[in-house]
């Protein structure tokens, strides 16, 4: 099969512009959405983190740790 596209491609060069586009969008799209993907991780990170320290706040309020801990 990626003999015969290579072949097609070899013999209607004009093509070539036109799938070098796709390829470029598809890969922007991909890089889009890795970016997207990252920044949402990292909102739940900071989330976690925020719900961490809140916990550990009202623990120390109540007395049940201390500073130390």
């Amino acid at each position: 099969m990626r003999w015969e596209a290579l072949c097609h491609l070899l013999r209607t060069p004009r093509v070539i512009p036109t799938l070098h586009q796709s390829w470029a969008q598809a890969k922007q799209h991909n890089l889009t959405v890795l970016t997207m993907q990252q920044m949402q991780l990292l909102l739940l990170q900071r989330r976690r983190v925020e719900r961490q320290s809140r916990r550990l706040l009202v623990a120390y309020q109540a007395e049940a740790i201390t500073l130390s801990e």
